[in-house]
């Protein structure tokens, strides 16, 4: 399916849709009917007048901007009847670019409708495009900057996205996996020296770059674990891979109460298991993404027989785990029950299978 209308799977042009970003590109553009309300970090003509520099770009495709975005948390933009009632909230490659996601994703709680409210993303998948070199964001990462209410990036994001971005023939992406072709646009020297004035004087102002960076397991591993936390109340619908270069989620509230410790483990191992997986093939020897929902397994790459058996072993030891953690309330029941009957077979004569009554 194609990447837009999978983005916009299930919505109708009547629904109240909040597009965050969209700049030139717009996912549910006005023009074609769609009831959005467009929210960017600067109004139509600071945009036009911003990517009227670029070459290539369309600039007659930007949109009116309906709420202009400079920090703070989303929903403080809108007022009922909006509050509340929007059926979906769609971006394309912002999340990374939030100094505080979870901020944002209890906003996208409020601002959306409380059953059938979602939220769709398109996520760049590090592995082929220009953070191919750089390490994953843990859930620990997102903690510090709800902790710390980051309004902006911190030195260490500005750092690793100068030093580390990486390209493949000029190019930001690229179709197929490799490690061994990106080369490195920047000196650690220069890296270092955004990094210092950043850290100065300039901190005040907001810097755009990647702060985050992501796998499709790896953003679904986030969304697991603050769920479990209590700090969100967001599960992932599905999670598809749409380009080379990015991943497709959509959010929806989760329905089901959170699992004991064990089925929480064993969730997260599945997920920690697929991102050795991911990474091993972003090297060409495992295999591939494509479409995940809850805990399928996806589509393999040819002559990766050896991580597939892996893979497929950790997902029966994962249901094993689910099942024994199901089977614990009932335990102590099945003991006493074995012990009666051992009793009772201790009574009976030998030739039933007994042992003969001492005397």
């Amino acid at each position: 399916m194609y990447r837009n209308e999978l983005i916009l799977a299930g919505c109708s042009k009547t629904d109240p849709i909040v597009e965050i970003g969209p700049s030139h590109s717009p996912i549910a553009a006005k023009r074609d009917g769609w009831a959005t309300i467009v929210v960017d970090h600067a109004s139509r003509e600071e945009l036009r007048s911003k990517y009227g520099q670029f070459p290539g770009v369309d600039i007659d495709r930007i949109e009116e901007v309906d709420r202009v975005w400079r920090g703070g948390p989303l929903d403080a933009l809108f007022e009922p009847p909006l509050l509340g009632s929007v059926q979906r909230i769609i971006s394309s490659h912002s999340i990374e670019h939030l100094p505080d996601p979870i901020r944002f994703f209890v906003a996208a709680s409020r601002l959306t409708h409380p059953v059938s409210g979602t939220v769709c993303l398109a996520v760049p998948d590090k592995r082929q495009c220009f953070d191919v070199f750089r390490s994953l964001t843990s859930t620990g990462d997102w903690l510090d900057a709800w902790r710390e209410k980051r309004d902006r990036h911190v030195g260490a994001a500005v750092f690793d996205h100068v030093a580390y971005e990486a390209h493949v023939d000029d190019a930001v992406c690229w179709t197929q996996p490799t490690v061994d072709r990106p080369r490195l646009q920047h000196s650690v020297g220069q890296a270092f020296d955004l990094y210092s004035s950043y850290e100065g004087s300039v901190r005040r102002d907001y810097v755009d770059v990647h702060g985050w960076v992501f796998t499709p397991a790896s953003f679904q591993l986030l969304i697991l674990e603050l769920r479990l936390l209590g700090l969100i109340d967001w599960e992932v619908e599905f999670c598809q891979t749409t380009e080379p270069h990015e991943f497709v989620v959509l959010l929806r509230r989760a329905k089901s109460q959170r699992p004991d410790a064990a089925a929480q483990n064993a969730h997260r191992e599945w997920l920690l298991a697929r991102i050795a997986v991911e990474l091993a093939w972003a090297v060409g020897t495992g295999p591939a993404t494509g479409s995940t929902s809850s805990l399928e397994l996806s589509e393999q790459r040819p002559g990766s027989d050896l991580l597939l058996q892996l893979q497929q072993l950790g997902e029966q030891v994962a249901a094993l785990r689910q099942e024994l953690a199901q089977m614990r309330s009932t335990q102590q029941d099945m003991q006493r029950f074995l012990d009666l009957l051992h009793r009772i077979r201790a009574r009976w004569p030998r030739w039933l299978g007994g042992t003969r009554p001492s005397r």
